[in-house]
């Protein structure tokens, strides 16, 4: 059996600002769901996969009742379009929010207008990394649920009809 391949995350916001938009820094399968920590169009961004055939697959994200930083701001299929692979259904979040610095601030056209020079968390992957976990722990418990309810004799997956408000 091999051993785990250890990675060392950028904890610099200049190691933020100078990676590519969608390039993945961890992408982990464990709990049998997986993590993926990338670069956005604005900050950095969260990612938990479950396999298409899993319950928990093919919701909206305001669907999914998960406490996550910011709350859950995505949802979809993998493969299509993106650096979501392909096989998993995808729910995300961002570290984007009030009070987190966003790359854009660090355009040069936003510091040459005098903008951007406010004191916010610039979050890298390592922090997100670290923050992150309790919300993957909250996930594995809810797919786990999701997988006994579905396993259950004589419950069927609810239609969109029984699930919309």
């Amino acid at each position: 059996m091999s051993e785990p391949i250890q990675v060392t995350l950028p904890d610099s916001w200049d190691e933020v600002l100078a990676s590519p938009r969608n390039h993945v820094w961890v992408d982990r399968f464990e709990d049998g769901v997986r993590f993926l920590i990338l670069r956005g169009p604005s900050s950095v961004c969260a990612y938990i996969g479950v396999p298409k055939s899993h319950p928990l697959a093919g919701f909206e994200y305001d669907g999914v009742p998960l406490d996550c930083h910011g709350g859950l701001t995505f949802s979809c299929e993998g493969g299509e379009t993106g650096p979501w692979p392909a096989g998993w259904w995808w729910y995300g979040w961002d570290y984007g929010h009030a009070g987190d610095r966003s790359t854009y601030d660090d355009l040069p056209g936003i510091k040459a207008l005098g903008f951007g020079e406010c004191d916010e968390q610039r979050w890298t992957p390592k922090m997100v990394d670290d923050e992150s976990w309790i919300t993957r722990y909250r996930f594995v418990k809810l797919a786990r649920l999701a997988e006994k309810i579905a396993a259950k004799p004589g419950r069927a997956r609810p239609t969109e009809q029984e699930t919309s408000p």
